[in-house]
């Protein structure tokens, strides 16, 4: 008897276990929830050098002052000149990472430069001159150009989590630049007075040249938007605004006059020149960083 109750329980026992294991078998099992991974990081830390080609758009105002030479004198004048041309050069810097959003860079670069503009303007005259009368037509011509520049700069950029390879930035820093400005005159007229040239006066004629280059230091800001091509490789977008201040000073002039006979002469004139510029490039990197 007592055998037969062990039994009983034993066997009420593993029907509970054996019911309640088939019954958890049973229950819905939650699949694992997946958070979904942060996007790989372009690691933008590292030295790079490159090249770059564009366009440069610039102003340059030009004021020619009063021009002595020989004892006489002229007037002088002003032109605001348009410098633009095809612009190409190298760079190099190097970008740090401080964290996932954030780069900061230090960047150089060398600049070759087809930019330049000239003003031409004709006039005619009726003046007096060494107690006669001089009559005629004079023409000059004032040009700026901008042999080469280059800069120093900061950056600053912003790497978004969405789109890691690629770099908005902004920039800003120290630039320097050649700035040439150079000009030519000519006249032609008669010369009357009451002695020996009356009537239809002696004619006269003349021409005049004046040239000077300064490398000019100024400063520079602009934005840009870098992006990656292959995992060493990288182009750029970049606008900068350049401001090289204002090359003057005092030149020699050099030229002839004829009445009807010819003679040198060598002389002075002040000028000044306020130099800034609109740089639109496009650039290629090779990075050596990891």
């Amino acid at each position: 008897m007592r055998h037969l109750k062990l039994k009983l329980l034993t066997g009420a026992a593993l029907s509970v276990v054996f019911a309640h294991g088939v019954f958890a078998a049973d229950l819905p099992v939650k699949a694992p929830v997946l958070k979904p991974l942060p996007a790989p990081l372009y690691n933008w830390t590292g030295f790079y050098v490159g090249g770059n080609f564009g366009f440069s758009y610039g102003q340059s105002d030009v004021t020619v002052g009063s021009l002595a030479f020989g004892g006489f004198g002229a007037a002088g004048g002003s032109e605001n000149l348009r410098p633009n041309g095809v612009i190409g050069g190298l760079q190099a810097g190097y970008n740090w990472q401080s964290s996932r959003n954030w780069v900061w860079g230090l960047e150089t670069d060398f600049q070759w430069s087809g930019q330049q503009d000239s003003g031409p303007r004709s006039t005619n005259f009726d003046v007096l001159v060494g107690g006669g009368t001089a009559v005629g037509t004079a023409s000059a011509t004032v040009e700026s150009k901008l042999s080469w520049f280059g800069t120093v700069r900061g950056r600053i950029g912003f790497v978004a989590d969405s789109n890691p390879d690629v770099l908005w930035y902004g920039t800003g820093g120290l630039a320097y630049g050649r700035v040439k400005t150079s000009g030519s005159a000519s006249m032609t007229g008669t010369f009357t007075n009451f002695s020996n040239c009356e009537g239809l006066g002696c004619p006269i004629s003349g021409t005049l040249s004046l040239s000077d280059a300064q490398t000019r230091l100024g400063w520079t800001l602009g934005v840009g938007v870098e992006g990656a091509i292959a995992n060493k490789w990288t182009w750029k977008v970049e606008y900068l605004y350049v401001d090289l201040g204002t090359a003057s000073g005092t030149i020699p002039v050099s030229g002839t006059a004829c009445t009807p006979g010819c003679t040198s002469f060598a002389g002075t004139a002040t000028y000044s020149n306020r130099f800034t510029d609109n740089v639109f490039r496009f650039g290629v990197n090779y990075r050596f960083g990891p």
